[in-house]
C-alpha cells in the first residue's frame, strides 16, 4: 500500500468497520446477506482468516497486546483496502469475540453489534451442525469453559453454557468501552423491517 504515515494514523484514529459479535449460529449469514446489497459496504461473513483455531486460547488470555497482534496481523491490510476506496468493512465472525478490547485500541472509531439468538434457537441449530459432537479440528478449538466437569455435561448442557459465556464476555467487553455499540435480537431483525431498516442505518447512517 503507498500510504503515508499520516494517512496511516488516519486510518487508524478515524475509521469505522463494524463488527457483529455473536455465538455464531446466530444469524450472521442473513446479516451477511442484506448487507451484501449495499453499495458502499463491504460485507464478510467469517473472514479469512476465520481464526478459529485460535478461538479457545484467546478467550481464556488477558494479554492484549498479543490480542492485538493477532487481530492486526488478520485484518489491518483489508480494513486499510476498505479504507483506501471508502467502504465500510463489517464483519460478522463469532471468532472476533475475544478481540473486543483489542479492537477498540487499534480503532476507537470501530462500532460493535451484539447479535442475540434465543438460546434454545441457538441450541437447536448448532445440534444439527454437531456442535461439542464432531470430531475436528474446529470442535477441538471452540470456546469452553474452565470447569472440571466440563467433558462429563451433554451436548445441550456444553451449548447452553457456551451460550451463556459467550454472551456474557460480549456484553461485559463492550460496557468497559467507550466505541458506538448497539444490540439487536436475532428475532427481530428477521421480522420486523422497522427494526432491521433501524439497524443498517447504525452500520451505514446516511442509508436512506
Amino acid at each position: 500500500h503507498q500510504v503515508n504515515s499520516g494517512n496511516y494514523d488516519r486510518f487508524r484514529e478515524f475509521y469505522s468497520p463494524v463488527v457483529i459479535l455473536n455465538t455464531g449460529r446466530a444469524g450472521s449469514g442473513f446479516v451477511h446477506y442484506v448487507l451484501s446489497g449495499i453499495r458502499n459496504v463491504h460485507s464478510v461473513h467469517e473472514g479469512y482468516p476465520n481464526l478459529m483455531m485460535l478461538s479457545n486460547d484467546m478467550f481464556h488470555q488477558s494479554d492484549i497486546s498479543m490480542s492485538k497482534l493477532v487481530f492486526r496481523a488478520a485484518r489491518e491490510e483489508i480494513l486499510l483496502e476498505q479504507y483506501l476506496v471508502g467502504k465500510v468493512y463489517v464483519e460478522s465472525n463469532h471468532c472476533l469475540v475475544p478481540y473486543i478490547k483489542a479492537i477498540s485500541a487499534l480503532f476507537p472509531s470501530a462500532r460493535f453489534v451484539h447479535l442475540i439468538r434465543s438460546p434454545i434457537g441457538f441450541i437447536q441449530s448448532a445440534i444439527r451442525k454437531g456442535w461439542f459432537a464432531n470430531d475436528t479440528i474446529w470442535e477441538n478449538n471452540r470456546v469452553i469453559a474452565l470447569d472440571e466437569g466440563w467433558n462429563g455435561n451433554s451436548q445441550v448442557t456444553k451449548l447452553a453454557k457456551y451460550w451463556s459465556i459467550i454472551n456474557e464476555r460480549i456484553h461485559n467487553d463492550l460496557k468497559n468501552i467507550e466505541n458506538l455499540k448497539v444490540r439487536y435480537h436475532m428475532e427481530d431483525l428477521s421480522k420486523d423491517i422497522n427494526t432491521l431498516q433501524d439497524f443498517i442505518k447504525f452500520i451505514v447512517p446516511n442509508t436512506e
